[in-house]
């Protein structure tokens, strides 16, 4: 079978292009190729700058729908749609898969998506195992920053875990300690 769309990774980023215009069976091809091989907190970027879709609204639904059960672990992906009916049609879809680990966002260049991407992650909480977002390059406003931790409370931290903590397991954390009062300084 020829595929009209080519898969490549770079920078951390797997990016899906398309030759010419996609309908739905080559749409969910494509999914299942990357989804193949998805990992947690993957960055997908999918550029429909050089084509033209029309699907109509149950079809988009169903490309949602289908693309929900293929990738069940949390990541990032951007779209790029360059033309007008492509970006809004991207936009609903977008609003049809605001369900679930998987975060969308339409961009009008590649430039701004790998951006995006690049920004802030989503990280799995190592001590509870839930999807969070880490703005490392915007820690001012990062989850984490919602919460005062003491010296010696980092310090357990970092000894028993590795990476960043989601803000409630931080802040239970936080109670444990104070609970035992400090014990553990």
């Amino acid at each position: 079978m020829v595929h009209i769309y080519s898969i490549d990774k770079f920078g951390g980023i797997t990016s899906v292009r398309f030759s010419r215009d996609p309908g739905l069976e080559d749409i969910k091809s494509a999914i299942d190729a990357v989804a193949e091989n998805s990992k947690i907190n993957e960055l997908r970027l999918w550029d429909l700058s050089c084509v033209v879709i029309n699907p109509g609204s149950a079809q988009l639904r169903q490309m949602a729908d289908y693309a929900r059960t293929r990738f069940l672990l949390p990541s990032r992906v951007a779209i790029v749609a360059s033309d007008d009916l492509v970006y809004g049609l991207s936009r609903i879809y977008e609003i049809y898969r605001e369900e679930g680990l998987v975060r969308h966002r339409v961009f009008r260049s590649e430039e701004e998506a790998r951006t995006w991407l690049t920004l802030n992650k989503i990280k799995t909480c190592p001590r509870c195992l839930q999807s969070f977002e880490c703005k490392h390059s915007d820690i001012q406003n990062c989850q984490c920053r919602s919460v005062d931790l003491e010296q010696h409370q980092l310090s357990i931290i970092h000894k028993k875990y590795d990476g960043c903590l989601c803000a409630n397991c931080l802040e239970q954390l936080i109670t444990e300690d104070e609970s035992n009062g400090g014990a553990e300084k």
